[in-house]
């Protein structure tokens, strides 16, 4: 294409890419009902969809006109394009405007600044290539509408073009005070209040560019997924638009070789007159499933699967939080302007969950063709401060790294994990499109992975933990230099240990029985992802000093014991236990009692409840069961291990049988009280406030279950009766091969 009259004013080979402020040009969700109209796309679903445009209040204002009979669409990239022309009024402005976009002092200085006829818009747009190269710095002007992206690297305009685009000239209308009021003097559509729908029209009376403008204010909503979650919507206002509208029929060229017949599109840029919104403050940054859960891809060995833990299990989690459009901060970084854009991922455990290392923390994101880049945070050993509003530079908000970690743990193992990815994103991802030979990371999720440590510390916070998780981020881009955050929702993850509690008895006299001892297997670690191998024994330390209350040892305790003693009174308390099966094995009895002649088992389960829509995994524990076996008995007379409160007697919410204390009543796995228990379940799953009873509960002490021993000798009363118990060991039965029985008696002392 050859300079021409018609160059002078083309806004070259593409009114092109409507992306210009507000996103990708995509075909409308219909047709607009005239040539002039423009049509404004929602968001894709999982970023909002229909909930973009609601409530938003559109008004389009008019930068240029094309030029009539200048609109070429024959498909030949050096011959298509249209010439525009800028109001006059407009022009010292938008000379000022361009030259803070370019990064000049004299617009009149830019190349191609004649052969665009001294016009912004036309300059602007226009890209006119020479006809060999597709290098911008070998053809004459413009950004060629390349919306987004420090142009020295730009797809068409590489090493000697001026920094700039389209999208930032469109934010600097906005933040020029007088720019902007002369733009809001010339011609305008009626502002348009759009609903929650696929798309919304702006009815214009003429052709040519328009600048969009949202005067709603922020807002805030919620929307359901297509996977049924329930996420929290922040509205705010949308970033200013630059949309080229259709031609009408007094645009189009008539005479050959530039005859056109369609004003539709133009080259390249495919449909004119439609633009997807972006809602740069109101970006949903939570991805479709739960942002951080229990990684379940690690290899057996974690307790990855469940909701119980043993004390000294190491819980792998995995963090996706997702990019909201921030090319606002990064039109500012390109132009050296000041910014702070925050984007910390925050963690803080409850006692007894402590959070390993930095050095375990892992931070990936997508690169480009499916590659995966890994960020590296660096450790930082006090905790960043918010710059405060206004405190930005060209490099970000001052005294952090780009990407960093901190970690911070307390007495009670208690941890405060934050990673900072801020102004790593904005520097390496910031664009809203694919450009500059990278990938723009709108709407793709960081992942995020590290571990956790059940630790000892839990025991004195009730058996149970959990982490509270959530994002905090700038979403403030009208203010790219405001230090104002806005945080997620808080994502949790309960995590419950279990104890054992049980007392030695006699089965005579039901006093406790101290210097009884066991040892402890596992007889079914009720979950492939246990680090505790079927068969093997456990290993303990005392609690807390008391004789009898003993914890799972963990890594770095001093002389465990692979041996259990009961205490004062028979207690045996074996506490930090996951949910399974454990079989108790008495490898030397009281003194002056006998074995048990078999082991018992006791196991453990539990039930819960997950609401999906909500972040708290799982909201709450419906039912807790301690089952034991009785393999021992007192010939038929009397069962060894067995729970000593009767059903009468159980406190609120606890229902005993021969076998079993449940805490709340035995539900399936989808909650539903269990055929053959009580079936009102308000009666035995809540009480009266509501809350579960289950959901507190670890242990269950009020069952009183205790653990019998048979006394080596058995008195006989003086009359001489006998008091068969049959048992190996009854002083003095001997069985004679005649079939008498001799009894031997002993006197019972007054």
């Amino acid at each position: 294409m050859t300079t021409t009259t018609m160059t002078r004013r083309l806004a070259a080979g593409a009114v092109a890419a409507a992306t210009l402020a507000g996103g990708l040009m995509t075909l409308p969700a219909h047709a607009a009902s005239s040539v002039y109209d423009i049509t404004i796309n929602a968001a894709a679903d999982e970023v909002g969809g229909v909930n973009t445009l609601k409530g938003r209040r559109f008004t389009a204002y008019k930068l240029a006109d094309y030029v009539d009979g200048t609109f070429v669409n024959t498909g030949n990239k050096d011959l298509d394009g249209v010439a525009v022309d800028t109001p006059d009024a407009l022009k010292p402005d938008l000379d000022r405007v361009l030259a803070k976009t370019t990064g000049v002092s004299d617009v009149s200085k830019l190349p191609g600044w004649t052969d665009a006829g001294a016009d912004p818009v036309a300059w602007m747009g226009g890209f006119r290539q020479t006809l060999n190269s597709s290098n911008q710095a070998d053809g004459q002007f413009g950004f060629g509408w390349n919306e987004s992206g420090p142009q020295k690297n730009g797809n068409n305009s590489p090493t000697k073009a001026y920094t700039g685009t389209v999208r930032e000239f469109a934010d600097n209308i906005v933040k020029d005070a007088n720019a902007l009021a002369k733009v809001k003097n010339q011609e305008h559509s009626n502002e348009v209040t759009c609903q929650a729908a696929a798309s919304c029209t702006i009815p214009l009376k003429s052709s040519g560019l328009y600048l969009i403008l949202d005067s709603a204010p922020e807002d805030k909503g919620t929307y359901t997924d297509k996977h049924g979650f329930t996420n929290t919507w922040n509205i705010g206002v949308t970033q200013p638009m630059i949309v080229p509208t259709k031609a009408d029929s007094k645009d189009l060229a008539t005479q050959s070789p530039y005859a056109t017949t369609d004003g539709s599109s133009l080259g390249t840029v495919g449909k004119l007159g439609v633009i997807t919104v972006k809602n740069v403050a109101d970006q949903d940054v939570l991805p479709a499933t739960p942002p951080k859960r229990r990684d379940e891809t690690v290899n057996p060995g974690k307790d990855a699967a469940d909701n119980g833990s043993d004390i000294g299990d190491t819980i792998p989690y995995i963090v996706n939080y997702r990019i909201p459009d921030m090319s606002a901060y990064k039109a500012a970084y390109d132009n050296h302007d000041q910014w702070i854009y925050n984007y910390r991922i925050i963690d803080k455990t409850d006692p007894g969950l402590r959070i390993n290392s930095v050095g375990d923390v892992t931070v990936t994101i997508p690169g480009i063709d499916g590659k995966t880049i890994a960020v590296k945070p660096q450790p930082v050993s006090a905790l960043p401060s918010y710059a405060a509003d206004g405190a930005g530079t060209p490099e970000g908000q001052p005294g952090e790294p780009d990407a960093w970690v901190y970690l911070s743990t307390d007495a009670n193992d208690a941890s405060h994990l934050e990673i900072g990815l801020g102004r790593w994103i904005v520097k390496n991802y910031g664009d809203i499109a694919r450009n500059d030979k990278t990938q723009t990371m709108y709407g793709r999720e960081f992942t995020v992975r590290y571990t956790a440590t059940v630790t000892p510390k839990v025991l004195q916070n009730k058996n149970m933990t959990k982490n509270d998780n959530h994002l905090e981020y700038s979403a403030n881009p009208d203010n790219v230099n405001s230090g104002k955050v806005v945080p997620t929702p808080e994502v949790k993850i309960r995590q419950w240990t279990y104890d054992i509690d049980l007392h030695k008895r006699a089965a005579t006299s039901y006093a406790g029985l101290e210097g009884a001892q066991f040892k402890v297997t596992v007889k079914d670690n009720a979950n492939k992802a246990d680090a505790k191998a079927n068969g093997s024994t456990l290993k303990w330390v005392l609690a807390d000093g008391t004789a009898g209350d003993y914890r799972q040892a963990v890594a770095g305790d001093q002389s465990p014991t692979d041996t259990v003693t009961t205490g004062k009174d028979g207690l045996l308390r074996l506490r930090g236990l996951d949910l399974g099966t454990y079989t108790l094995t008495e490898t030397q009895a009281p003194r002056n009692y006998q074995p048990l002649h078999s082991s018992e088992d006791v196991r453990i389960s539990a039930t819960f409840m997950d609401d999906k829509t909500n972040w708290t995994t799982p909201d709450v524990q419906t039912s807790a069961t301690e089952t034991i076996s009785q393999n021992n008995s007192i010939l038929a007379l009397k069962k060894m291990f067995v729970f000593n409160t009767p059903q009468v007697n159980a406190t609120a919410g606890l229902h005993i049988s021969d076998t079993q204390a449940i805490w709340g009543a035995p539900t399936d796995i989808n909650g539903n009280v269990v055929a053959g228990t009580p079936s009102d379940i308000a009666a035995n799953l809540k009480d009266k406030s509501g809350t579960y009873y289950a959901d507190d509960k670890t242990s269950w002490v009020p069952a009183n279950l205790a653990l019998l021993n048979q006394p080596i000798n058995v008195m006989l009363a003086q009359t001489g009766g006998v008091i068969a118990f049959g048992l190996v060991g009854v002083m003095g039965i001997v069985m004679l091969a005649a079939g008498l029985i001799v009894l031997t008696r002993r006197r019972v002392e007054a």
